[in-house]
C-alpha cells in the first residue's frame, strides 16, 4: 500500500496516509479532573464493531507515544506528521487533537476555565525526541521530509498582537477571532476538518516541507528569547506544571532554553551534513531567518567580550534592545502570514544557511543556560520579567525540580556537570528524606491571613490618605485592590494624587504583595502540584534524563559512568517498586500514581506520564535501541542482582527476547526453523526491519552477553 501510495506522486494522498495510525485509545488522554479537557473514550460502533478512534490533550498524547513508537518503530514519521500538521502558521501547537484532525479553545466569558493559547516547553521536547527516534530508524526519510512538500498547517484562529501590545500586557497577547473560527467550523461541518488547516489560493491544503516546519518553530522561540532570562511565555499558557499559571505573561522559561539547545545541536548536525543541498521553504519566512540571523550574529560578537563573562546582556539596556529588535522581526513576519498565509513566493535556502543560523541561536541559548547556574550547583527554572521604558530586568525565582530536568536533557552538560547537579540535588530542600524522592519545588510555610496586606507606619508616610488605619496601628490596602488593575481603577474613585506620590503607591502595592514573582497555584497551595508535593510524573522525568546521561558517559569512557549508573538507582529507588514499602508510599508501590503531598501518601491514580517514562527508562535498562535502522542490544545499566546468572525475558515489537550470560552473540530463531547468528549486538538491518514491521518472520532473538 505505501508503494503504491508514493508511486503515486499525488502529495496530498501523502500527506493523509503519513497521518493515518491504526490507534486506539483505551484511556483518557489527559486529567479528566480538568474542566478544559473534553474529549471521549470510543471503543466500538452502535454495532459494537471496533473502531480506530483518539482524541485528547496533544500534550499528553504526543508523550505517550514516544514510548509507543519504540514497539511500534514503522509509524514513527505518521506522528511526526501528526505533531507538526498540528502546527499553526506562526510555529505554535494548539491544545486538542484527535484522527479527525485538531481542534481548537473558544474564549467563553461565561467559564472561567474557557482560556486558550500555546504551550512552549512540550512542542520543543517532544518534537526533538520524535524526531531522534526518527534519525535512528530512518534518517534517509528524516532527510527526504527535510525537501519534500508534504505537510500541512493548523488554520487556527488565534492571532498574536503587536509587539507594543504584548510588551503592555503579556498576559493578553492573543486575539481569538471568532469570525475566522465560526468560518471555519462551518465549512468542516459540510466539506471535512481539511477546512480547518491552511489553504493555498487554488482553496488546495497548502503543503511545505519539514524544513520550513522546524525553522518556524525555532524563529517562534529564538524571537522571543530574552537573553540571559529565558523564552518570554507570552503566549497565554504555562508549561509542563500549569500551577504555575501565573508565570503565563511576565515568565521566562529556562525550561524551554535548555530544550532549544539540545534541539538546536541537532538541526545544527542535521543541515551540517547536507551543507549543499537546497530548500524551498516560503520566502516570508526565509526573510524572517535572515533578519533574526543578522541580529543573532551580532550578539555573537558581542558575546566573544564581556558580555557572556559577565552573564549574558548583563546590561538590561542592551538586552532591551535585542529583545525588542526580535520581537519586531517576529510582528513583521506573522502579521504577512496572518495576511496572505504562505503566499505565492518561495525562496532557497542552503543547508549551510540553516547550519549557520541554527548556531548562531544555539550561541547565545548555552550561554543564557550557563548564566543561569546557581551558586548552590542547580539551575534557575524561571525567572521574571521586569519591563521599563530602558530596559528589561530578570528577577529569579525559587528553584524547581523541573530546571534540574531540563538541564541535565539538554544535552549541554560534562559528565562531571551532570553529577554536580544530582549531588546538589540530593542536598537541596526538594529532597524528601520519608518518600526518598524530590518535591517540585522546596516546601515553605505561607504567611498567615493577618500578616497579608499589613504595612507600618513608617513605610506608610505620605500616602495615609490612600490607606485604611487599623486599631493597631498599621496600614491597608482597599480591599477591592486584588491587583495593579483593580488598584488603578479604585484610584480612579479617589482624589487626585501627585505623579510622585503615584509611583510611590504603586511601589508599595508591590513590595506587599510581591505579585511580580507569583507563580500561581503552585505557591499557594499544598497537594497536586502545590507545596511540598512530589509530582511523580516530574520524578520519572528526572529518571529519564539521568539515564540519558548515564549511557552517554558509558559510551564516552569518560570516567563518569559508574557514578551515575549509582545516581540513576538511587533516584529510581525512590520511586516505588520494591524499593519502597506500601506504609511509606501509601498504596500499592507498584501502582501509579499523580502526586504524595508533603509527609502523606500517595495520591490520584491512573495511567499518569510517570509510566510513559518509566517505560522509556525500562528500554534504557534493557539496552534497547534502534541506529542507523538496526536494532541494538547493549544492556549497561541492568543492577547485577536482576540478571545474576539466570534468563532475563521480555518482548520487543512481539518477538520473545532473552538474555542470558554467555559470549556476546545475537541467536535469531526464525519461523521457518533457522537459527541466523551474529557476533555483537547489533542485528544486521535486513533482520532489523523483519522485527520492527512485525511480520512474523522471527520467533525469538537470544542475545548472550
Amino acid at each position: 500500500m505505501e508503494a503504491k501510495i508514493f508511486a503515486a506522486a499525488d502529495r496530498q494522498l501523502i500527506r493523509l496516509y503519513m497521518e493515518y495510525l491504526p490507534v486506539i485509545f483505551s484511556s483518557r488522554h489527559g486529567d479528566p479532573s480538568r474542566p478544559w479537557n473534553k474529549f471521549n473514550i470510543a471503543l466500538t460502533d452502535g454495532d459494537g464493531n471496533q473502531v480506530l478512534n483518539y482524541e485528547g490533550n496533544w500534550r499528553d498524547i504526543f508523550q505517550n507515544w514516544e514510548a509507543l513508537l519504540i514497539s511500534y518503530p514503522e509509524y514513527i514519521s505518521n506522528v511526526v506528521a501528526k505533531f507538526v500538521n498540528a502546527m499553526t502558521i506562526d510555529g505554535f501547537n494548539l491544545y486538542r487533537i484527535s484522527r479527525e484532525g485538531i481542534d481548537w479553545e473558544c474564549p467563553d466569558p461565561s467559564d472561567p476555565w474557557a482560556q486558550f493559547g500555546y504551550w512552549g516547553d512540550h512542542q520543543v521536547i517532544y518534537l526533538q525526541k520524535l524526531l531522534e527516534l526518527l534519525a535512528g530508524y530512518d534518517a534517509a526519510s528524516l532527510d527526504n521530509y527535510l525537501s519534500a512538500k508534504l505537510f500541512s498547517t493548523a488554520n487556527v484562529p488565534y492571532r498574536l498582537k503587536s509587539y507594543e501590545d504584548i510588551c503592555r500586557d503579556p498576559r493578553n497577547s492573543l486575539i481569538f477571532d471568532k469570525a475566522l473560527s465560526d468560518e471555519l467550523l462551518k465549512k468542516a461541518k459540510s466539506l471535512g476538518t481539511d477546512q480547518k488547516l491552511v489553504q493555498d489560493k487554488e482553496g488546495r491544503v497548502a503543503l511545505v516541507n519539514l524544513t520550513a516546519k522546524l525553522l518556524q518553530l525555532v524563529i517562534a522561540k529564538a524571537a522571543n528569547l530574552v537573553p540571559g532570562g529565558g523564552v518570554w511565555m507570552n503566549t497565554q499558557r504555562p508549561e509542563w506544571n500549569d500551577a504555575n499559571n501565573a508565570l503565563a505573561g511576565w515568565g521566562l522559561s529556562m525550561v524551554t532554553v535548555c530544550y532549544m539547545e539540545r534541539m538546536l545541536k541537532f538541526l545544527t548536525e542535521l543541515y551540517g551534513h547536507h551543507g549543499e543541498a537546497v530548500y524551498e521553504i516560503p520566502a516570508t519566512i526565509a526573510a524572517c531567518m535572515q533578519d533574526l540571523k543578522k541580529l543573532y550574529a551580532g550578539a555573537g560578537m558581542e558575546a566573544g567580550n564581556a558580555v557572556f563573562a559577565d552573564g549574558v546582556f548583563a546590561d538590561a539596556g542592551s538586552r532591551k534592545a535585542f529583545t525588542d529588535a526580535a520581537g519586531l522581526i517576529f510582528q513583521q513576519e506573522r502579521d504577512s502570514l496572518y495576511r496572505e498565509y504562505y503566499g505565492a513566493e518561495s525562496a532557497q535556502v542552503s543547508g549551510n544557511e540553516l547550519k549557520e543560523f541554527y548556531g548562531l541561536v544555539e550561541r547565545l541559548v548555552a550561554g543564557t543556560i550557563a548564566c543561569n547556574k546557581r551558586t548552590d550547583g542547580l539551575y534557575h527554572t524561571y525567572n521574571t520579567l521586569k519591563l521599563a521604558a530602558d530596559g528589561m530586568e530578570i528577577e529569579h525565582l525559587q528553584e524547581m525540580l523541573e530546571g534540574q530536568v531540563a538541564v541535565l536533557s539538554s544535552g549541554l552538560l560534562t559528565s562531571g556537570e551532570a553529577v554536580e547537579i544530582c549531588t546538589a540535588l540530593r542536598h537541596s530542600g526538594m529532597y524528601e528524606e520519608r518518600q526518598n524522592s524530590y518535591m517540585l519545588y522546596p516546601n515553605k510555610n505561607l504567611q498567615g491571613f493577618l500578616a497579608k496586606n499589613r504595612v507600618c507606619a513608617d513605610r506608610a508616610k505620605g500616602l495615609e490618605a490612600y490607606l485604611e488605619q487599623d486599631l493597631d496601628g498599621f496600614y491597608h490596602f482597599n480591599a477591592c485592590c486584588q491587583n495593579e488593575e483593580k488598584l488603578t481603577g479604585w484610584l480612579e474613585t479617589q482624589p487626585a494624587m501627585a505623579a510622585a506620590d503615584r509611583e510611590k503607591l504603586f511601589a508599595l502595592y508591590e513590595e506587599v504583595f510581591n505579585h511580580h514573582a507569583f507563580t500561581g497555584r503552585s505557591g499557594t497551595f499544598y497537594a497536586y502540584e502545590g507545596l511540598g508535593s512530589i509530582y511523580w510524573h516530574m520524578v520519572a522525568k528526572l529518571l529519564v534524563a539521568v539515564q540519558e546521561n548515564a549511557l552517554r558517559s558509558l559510551a564516552a569512557d569518560d570516567g563518569y559512568g559508574e557514578k551515575l549508573k549509582a545516581l540513576y538507582q538511587e533516584i529510581k529507588a525512590g520511586l516505588g517498586g520494591s524499593a519502597k514499602s506500601p506504609e511509606v508510599y501509601g498504596a500499592f508501590p507498584f501502582d501509579a500514581y499523580s502526586h504524595t503531598p508533603y509527609h502523606k501518601g500517595a495520591c490520584q491514580p491512573g495511567m499518569t506520564g510517570q509510566v510513559k517514562e518509566e517505560i522509556l527508562t525500562r528500554w534504557g535498562e534493557l539496552g534497547i535501541s534502534i541506529e542507523a535502522g538496526c536494532a541494538v542490544f547493549k544492556p549497561q545499566l541492568l543492577p547485577e542482582a536482576e540478571m545474576g546468572d539466570a534468563e532475563l525475558g521480555f518482548t520487543w515489537c512481539g518477538v520473545p527476547v532473552s538474555y542470558r550470560r554467555g559470549a556476546k552473540k545475537l541467536a535469531v530463531s526464525m519461523a521457518d526453523g533457522t537459527v541466523q547468528e551474529f557476533d555483537g549486538g547489533v542485528l544486521p538491518r535486513e533482520y532489523s526491519e523483519l522485527l520492527f514491521s512485525r511480520s512474523h518472520a522471527i520467533s525469538r532473538i537470544e542475545f548472550s552477553f
